[in-house]
């Protein structure tokens, strides 16, 4: 690197670093990505936060049942008041307010939020005998055992657009019976069930519908590869999202969001054949275009072969996955696959024969602000520098396990050295610095920054040895925790010690599938989503039976811990500044590591603070005498649920409704509420005749026992009441 160069680079590194040569606080922001550790971005400017203690886990109350007429929120403009119209506005007069909540410190007890199929299919692995999904074209294409993605690609609200308001989707490869490699569908899932708790599924992809304006039936004859993950980013840079794929004979695939087949690849093919990988989706050269890369083959936006690599491909095990970063932070992205790394135009920058093909992940683990990259490959991990020197290696096969697993397999159990699936990169123990875990055959294993053993624990994938894993600090205390799903469970994991958080049974043959972290409902909350399949024998544990498909699990409503993140993770490679989160592709992509707390590959986090809350309020708009002459009186109370909190709140927030101290009725939210958005509803309810007077008292969070669903950051504005009303006067 030239001197002018390195100058030109660590001011770049400065300017992104908030803080560099200064506190940081005070300083101009966009987000919190601008601003230093500690502080979030408030007003456009870098601010501290007071981090609260931990709370105890609160008490869990009984709710009522109770009725009322609602009128349904649309879309409107509306000003700080509202004159008879109904929907959602925005609160013209809010700011942020540093609203923040402590962690709550308590078990992991996550429940199952949505599932598909519906019906399920649960039976014995190998031979499940599972009926078909009613009224789909292809009823038996349910099997899953590829990492799901998930963005914003359907207009939910019906305003025409397709952004954060709406409800992010689900999108996932299925194939039947046992056809892994040659019979995947595309299906776009909705993240949020409909009212009656049942998946709601907006596209199978290709199109099988005649009717359907992207059906073509030649397009509807095509599969895809069964184990390939679907990336999913704007590649024409026209603000739409696009779905790619591989391809049953092997080449990539492009489709709308809509169904519509946007281009067929002709690689990768032969010796770049990309089977059972996925594809990453970069603007390697920022020119507001993205490309896509399938190991070492990189293609235009439309398709076209822009060039391929002679080095390695990325693989391990079986199949194909490249990364694409800045490592030196000077001009264009490279593309790293095993230990090669090429220049954006295909050229090796390069290499390391001595460590040969592999699966990566990219972070950085020294004083110098370049970044190194992670190779796993054959039982053994790599840490190369930027320049594709060997930093130090870990043999798995060296290591025992250091904690129960859950079943008794305690400590002292040999790890295997052989296989080794996609790398996580996180600070699993809170010390500040990045660790590198890997799942192989027989364990789980997080190593150190200096190639020591943090902790392994025995896990069970004998047949791909090749699974990844997420990380995610769902309740935000600081300790991250450790999703990880084998063969017959899914676990969560202690970071700093590998010690069993939650485990329950859950069969898939494997490949390179992980688990993601994801608000995939757009609640303010973090899901997490994972895939399940049945079809091979070997799949469930003795005495076990084994599903098929996709599962979303949540936090327990009574306890509402788990923290916000973001509603994105669109491939393989998801690393958080790789990608917008309206699905746009970010020109020109930071260095994560460069950031505070982004250091990390293959975990979510949200771009403010992890602690942040909403803060509910409630206002009585108008009470109408609208049937006072009927027997019983009614009324119509029309009132304004805004949200003044610092983070959104999703949909069926319960509104309680008194009159005179007894509760008439209990409506509910409709919409996802950002900071500063209101909705304004009305419920009917039965009032005294006249001339009697009556008070009429509204509670958000409120199911009418005085349980709430919403942990806020304040708790004592959720009330209004409208005191000596009567029919003589509302009428």
């Amino acid at each position: 690197m030239r001197v002018d160069q390195l100058i030109a680079s660590l001011a770049g590194v400065c300017a992104s670093l908030a803080g560099c040569g200064s506190s940081g606080l005070g300083d101009a922001c966009d987000s919190v990505l601008d601003c230093p550790p500690g502080a979030t971005c408030r007003d456009g400017v870098c601010v501290g936060v007071d981090l609260p203690d931990a709370a105890a886990l609160p008490p869990t109350d009984a709710g009522v049942d109770a009725t009322s007429a609602a009128v349904d929120a649309a879309p409107a403009d509306a000003g700080p008041t509202v004159d008879g119209d109904l929907g959602l506005q925005t609160d013209a007069g809010f700011t942020g307010t540093g609203c923040t909540l402590p962690p709550v410190i308590g078990p992991i007890n996550p429940v199952e939020e949505l599932r598909f199929p519906d019906p399920p299919c649960e039976g014995p692995c190998g031979n499940p005998g599972c009926a078909g999904i009613p009224g789909d074209p292809l009823p038996n294409h349910f099997q899953v055992v590829a990492t799901p993605t998930v963005a914003n690609l359907t207009d939910d609200d019906g305003d025409g657009d397709v952004d954060l308001d709406d409800v992010p989707d689900i999108v996932f490869m299925t194939y039947n019976d046992r056809n892994i490699t040659n019979q995947g569908v595309i299906r776009i899932l909705s993240g949020r069930p409909d009212a009656a708790g049942k998946p709601v599924l907006h596209k199978l992809i290709p199109i099988q519908d005649p009717a359907d304006p992207c059906y073509d039936p030649a397009d509807a004859a095509l599969r895809h590869d069964s184990s390939t993950s679907v990336a999913i980013g704007d590649l024409d840079g026209d603000g739409a999202a696009e779905l790619v794929a591989l391809l049953s004979t092997g080449p990539a695939v492009a489709w709308s969001r809509d169904g519509c087949r946007l281009w067929t690849a002709t690689q990768p093919v032969g010796a770049n054949d990309g089977n059972a990988g996925a594809p990453t989706i970069a603007d390697l050269d920022g020119d507001g275009k993205g490309e896509v890369v399938i190991g070492r083959v990189v293609l235009n936006h439309d398709g076209s072969v822009r060039w391929i690599g002679t080095g390695d491909r990325g693989a391990n095990v079986f199949s194909v996955h490249s990364v694409v970063a800045n490592l030196d932070l000077v001009g264009a992205s490279e593309v790293i696959a095993g230990s090669t790394v090429y220049a954006a135009d295909g050229t090796i920058a390069c290499r390391n024969t001595a460590v040969g093909d592999g699966l990566n992940a990219v972070g950085n683990f020294d004083a110098d602000p370049e970044g190194e990259f992670v190779v796993v490959r054959s039982g053994k991990v790599y840490l190369l520098d930027t320049d594709c020197t060997e930093l130090w290696r870990f043999d798995v096969g060296s290591a025992t396990t250091t904690v129960d697993n859950g079943l008794g397999a305690g400590p002292g159990g040999a790890c295997a050295g052989s296989g080794g699936g996609e790398p996580t990169i996180a600070d699993f123990d809170g010390d500040g610095l990045p660790e590198i875990a890997l799942a192989n055959s027989n364990c789980y294993t997080v190593i150190n920054g200096d190639g020591t053993l943090l902790w392994a624990s025995r896990s069970e994938d004998d047949s791909s040895q090749g699974t990844g894993s997420s990380v995610f600090d769902f309740n935000g205390d600081g300790v991250s925790e450790v999703i990880y799903n084998d063969e017959h469970y899914l676990r969560i994991y202690n970071g700093p010690d590998g010690k069993v958080l939650f485990m329950q049974g859950n069969s898939s043959r494997t490949r390179h599938e992980n688990p993601i972290v994801v608000d995939v409902d757009n609640d303010g909350n973090a899901e997490l989503v994972y895939i399940e399949n049945n079809e091979a024998g070997f799949a469930c544990a003795p005495g076990q039976t084994g599903g098929a498909g996709i599962h979303v699990l949540g936090d327990d409503p009574a306890v509402d811990a788990w923290v916000p993140t973001r509603r994105i993770w669109n491939q393989h490679s998801y690393h958080i500044t790789n990608i917008e989160e309206d699905g746009t592709l970010p020109r020109p992509e930071r260095a994560n590591w460069l950031l505070p707390g982004y250091n990390n590959y293959r975990t979510n986090l949200p771009d403010f603070s992890v602690l942040s809350a909403p803060d509910l309020v409630v206002e009585i708009v108008d009470v109408v005498g609208t049937a006072c002459g009927m027997s019983p009186p009614m009324a119509a109370v029309d009132y304004r649920v805004c949200n003044r909190g610092d983070v959104r709140v999703g949909p069926g927030i319960d509104v309680s409704l008194f009159v005179d101290g007894t509760l008439v009725a209990v409506d509910a939210t409709s919409v996802t509420l950002e900071p500063g958005e209101c909705e304004t509803r009305t419920a009917v309810v039965e009032v005294p005749p006249a001339p009697a007077t009556f008070d009429v008292t509204v509670i958000v969070d409120d199911d009418g026992s005085g349980a709430g669903k919403a942990r806020e950051c304040n708790e004592d504005n959720n009330t209004d009441e409208r005191t000596d009303q009567s029919c003589d006067i509302i009428n």
